[in-house]
């Protein structure tokens, strides 16, 4: 056990004393990507009171012990032995925050980090008639003609990344592979209005994805969407008894 550890534990005692009589079931310091402190105190997560963030209720208050130094150093030395990773989850994502966290009811302290992963959430499905949509005459008579050579449906997918998203531009029907946006680019500038209309913003951060469907014979444009949502996840990278 190192000399620094020794020396939180010896803080620890009227530090969760402290603690237990504000109703926290989890006393938490919080640091940067840096492992600098992102505020002076802690916050106390307690399970009395109105909640505020998820089903507890989150309140900074002001350490009774100057422990904060101990445990930036602490958090560095852990640092430099190559113990606190800067990516973590199963998307190997950057860990934006990282806890010191002492839970007095199990006599436990945590080391671990925040992280943001990218879900998939809401399905959206959304179709029209795409002479409601005012499509020029041109435009028409060139889907027209291609199903009277045969194409009866047309699918493609698009995706959302980086703040910035795509519609592929090749797509498969029943005859083969089809690059619908070379041969009637006003379909093109179509789905890119329905994915904005139907779903603002689907290009943002990781986005969301989907595909398209034109059925030629209803005349019908089909948006098929999932929305990707943000989740925020911990990892725990070492757990110390508070007490022995």
């Amino acid at each position: 056990m190192s000399e620094t550890l020794k020396l939180i534990r010896t803080y620890s005692k009227p530090f969760v004393n402290y603690v237990k009589n504000f109703n926290c079931n989890e006393a938490e310091f919080q640091f940067d990507d840096e492992l600098n402190l992102n505020s002076k105190g802690f916050y106390c997560k307690s399970k009395v009171g109105q909640p505020n963030f998820g089903d507890y209720r989150y309140t900074l208050l002001n350490s009774p012990v100057p422990i904060e130094p101990i445990l930036m150093d602490y958090m560095k030395q852990l640092d430099d032995q190559g113990d606190i990773p800067t990516e973590a989850g199963e998307q190997e994502s950057w860990i934006s925050t990282y806890f010191f966290r002492f839970i007095s009811e199990t006599n436990i302290i945590q080391i671990g980090g925040y992280f943001t992963e990218y879900v998939d959430g809401e399905e959206i499905s959304q179709t029209i008639d795409i002479n409601d949509e005012e499509t020029d005459e041109e435009t028409m008579n060139i889907l027209t003609k291609l199903h009277e050579n045969g194409i009866n449906w047309f699918e493609t997918d698009f995706h959302g990344s980086g703040d910035s998203g795509w519609i592929e531009d090749q797509g498969k029907t029943n005859l083969g592979n089809l690059k619908l946006s070379s041969k009637a680019p006003a379909m093109d500038d179509l789905m890119y209005r329905m994915l904005e209309n139907v779903a603002p913003g689907w290009e943002i951060n990781e986005g969301s994805h989907g595909n398209f469907s034109y059925d030629f014979a209803r005349q019908k444009l089909t948006l098929n969407i999932t929305l990707v949502e943000d989740s925020e996840e911990e990892e725990v990278f070492a757990s110390h008894k508070i007490f022995e």
